[in-house]
């Protein structure tokens, strides 16, 4: 006998369907008893043919029909090869009923039963293998759909991390265009501030010019309006005249070429000697056409009244009586009360005490390094250092600058136009603290000589 293929069904929950096929197995093995039991004629074919087909799968429950189809369609390998093999059984056996002619009509109704059951097997496992492939064909096209999100997801991550670099980039090209026009405006402001700077300095030289021809332009008008009239002198006082003028020659040649120690013997030994030599100093002075002295007041007075100054080399002691500020005065000799005799290289000072040091035609002696090395120290860091001298007495201008600020100083300021004197203005910047690191060479100006007239 064939397998009955829907005996491997297994029901769970309604009891109605499992009665009903209990009733068509009863019927089923009652029919196959008979059939062995008597020959059937054709009519008995016939009728179990029509119960045969009464009964075939079709007409069970489709509800019944898919829980069979769907169990069996999830089975493993090996149950599906069970079946084939049933089916091939089957095939063989009705094979062997057709051959016979003498068998009997139980035989072939037997056979005709298993070629059925034969036949809805092998529609079964042809459903079961096309509904295998559609199942894979499914999974396939999940997975291959799983595969594509994914690398949508991937590609719009990457698209929106790629505009955020380029939001990113388009900033900072923003920022880098503002900082150059702010650049380029910057440098706009910086060329016409130069050039304003430029033109305000050139202008300021002009009016400083302008300011000292005038003062050289008055004093040639007082000199040539207020002519005193000539005394009549006796003999003896022309005599006593060009022995004086000789004798502030001689003085002021020694004073030129000797260390300040020894012009101060001089002057201490003969207290006369220096009341000469500035007789005939300011009989010099009113030949110049202009008085330095004059453009150093003017420019001290412009100063914060706040300031401490020195005048080294005072002679009378004429800037402490004319400018505001708490002002000392050093010379050899004091031809005034508030001059203080001294050595211009060792000041009555302390150390970093005054604001400005004035050097107007004082630069006399041949140690003029020490009296620079003594200006540094009185002076405060950032104090001014004013110089002023005869034209003649450079050789070359830039030289001396040069040497000047190997002691502590930095030039600020210089005026070379005029013919007569140089005025150099310069800063402090630090202290001299070992005087052995100075440079070798000597500091040093022409003499100034006063011809015989």
């Amino acid at each position: 006998m064939t397998t009955n293929p829907f005996k491997a069904a297994k029901w769970d929950g309604d009891t109605s369907k499992k009665e009903a096929y209990a009733s068509i197995l009863k019927q089923m093995i009652e029919l196959k008893k008979s059939a062995s039991k008597s020959k059937p004629s054709s009519n008995a074919k016939s009728k179990e043919t029509k119960v045969k087909r009464s009964y075939t799968p079709t007409d069970f429950p489709e509800d019944i029909r898919k829980k069979a189809a769907l169990e069996k369609r999830y089975k493993s390998k090996d149950n599906g090869k069970k079946v084939g093999k049933s089916a091939k059984k089957s095939k063989t056996k009705k094979r062997g009923f057709s051959g016979s002619s003498s068998s009997s009509s139980s035989s072939s109704s037997e056979s005709s039963h298993s070629s059925s059951s034969s036949s809805s097997s092998g529609d079964e496992s042809e459903s079961d293998s096309e509904g295998e492939k559609k199942r894979l064909k499914l999974e396939l096209e999940k997975k291959l759909l799983k595969k594509y999100q994914l690398e949508i997801k991937e590609l719009t991550t990457h698209s929106e991390h790629l505009e955020l670099e380029l939001a990113k980039e388009k900033k900072k090209q923003k920022l880098l265009r503002k900082q150059l026009e702010e650049d380029r405006k910057k440098k706009k402001k910086k060329h016409e501030d130069s050039d304003a700077g430029g033109e305000r300095s050139s202008k300021k030289k002009e009016k400083n010019r302008k300011k000292l021809k005038n003062m050289v332009a008055e004093k040639l008008e007082e000199t040539v309006d207020v002519k005193a009239p000539k005394e009549v002198l006796s003999l003896k006082q022309k005599m006593e005249q060009k022995l004086n003028a000789a004798r502030f020659r001689f003085l002021n040649e020694q004073i030129y070429t000797m260390d300040s120690k020894e012009a101060k013997k001089i002057f201490e030994q003969d207290p006369d000697a220096f009341r000469v030599y500035h007789e005939g100093y300011r009989q010099q002075v009113k030949q110049w056409p202009l008085n330095p002295l004059d453009v150093v007041i003017q420019t001290v007075k412009r100063m914060p009244k706040s300031l401490v100054v020195a005048d080294f080399g005072c002679g009378e002691g004429r800037l402490a009586q004319s400018v505001p500020q708490r002002t000392f005065s050093f010379d050899l000799v004091a031809l005034a009360d508030h001059v203080t005799p001294c050595d211009m290289a060792h000041v009555p000072l302390h150390d970093s005490c005054i604001d400005v040091a004035v050097f107007c035609l004082s630069l006399m002696s041949t140690n003029l390094g020490d009296y620079l090395v003594e200006a540094n120290r009185v002076l405060v860091v950032g104090g001014v250092m004013k110089i002023v001298e005869v034209v003649s007495r450079f050789e070359r201008p830039e030289d001396f600058i040069k040497a000047v600020q190997y002691f502590g100083f930095k030039l600020m300021w210089k005026d070379l136009t005029h013919d007569f004197f140089y005025f150099m203005d310069f800063k402090k910047e630090h202290n001299i603290k070992d005087k052995s690191k100075l440079p070798q060479f000597k500091l040093h100006l022409q003499p100034c000589l006063y011809k015989k007239r």
